[in-house]
């Protein structure tokens, strides 16, 4: 199976984050799978990624990030059986991924929480108004707590609701 690995994290220093995704990768192509890192950052990418095939996409500015589209390129050109999305604020680019490929997102965060403390009110505005689109996109999910998997289903839940009106 060909799992391209989406991320738009910092990755330029070796942590917690990092490693993870990188031994994510390495257990899924040591099964026998074909993974591709697709990096979007305009930080350079750990060299602990060097022998993982990668590309690392840049963008001129954060609104060109979010608005823009012409990012899927790459990921559109590898057609990836699956994508795995380690959960990001929206973007054009993610949102037509979610609906060009299967794409499964990692929930690693109550991020409307920490928003609240990291985000400007515009970048939080935004996120609300947004990320139901997103999720609603997503062929599936991971969480990696229970609570975030009970907030997951019952933003599906709503999700629901809406769409039978």
């Amino acid at each position: 199976m060909k799992i391209a690995y989406v991320v738009a994290e910092n990755l330029s220093k070796e942590h917690g984050v990092s490693k993870k995704i990188y031994n994510q990768i390495k257990f899924w192509t040591e099964s026998k799978h074909e993974v591709k890192l697709f990096y979007f950052s305009n930080k350079p990418l750990n060299s602990m990624f060097k022998e993982i095939e990668h590309t690392v996409i840049n963008y001129k500015s954060r609104i060109n990030f979010v608005l823009g589209n012409k990012s899927i390129i790459p990921i559109e050109d590898w057609q990836p059986d699956i994508i795995y999305f380690r959960s990001y604020l929206f973007t054009n680019t993610f949102n037509t991924m979610a609906k060009k490929f299967p794409t499964i997102m990692e929930i690693n965060s109550d991020d409307e929480q920490q928003n609240k403390i990291h985000m400007p009110y515009f970048a939080r505005y935004f996120d609300k108004l947004t990320r139901k689109k997103l999720i609603k996109n997503a062929a599936g999910f991971v969480c990696v707590t229970k609570e975030l998997e009970k907030n997951i289903l019952y933003i599906i839940f709503q999700l629901l609701l809406f769409l039978m009106e």
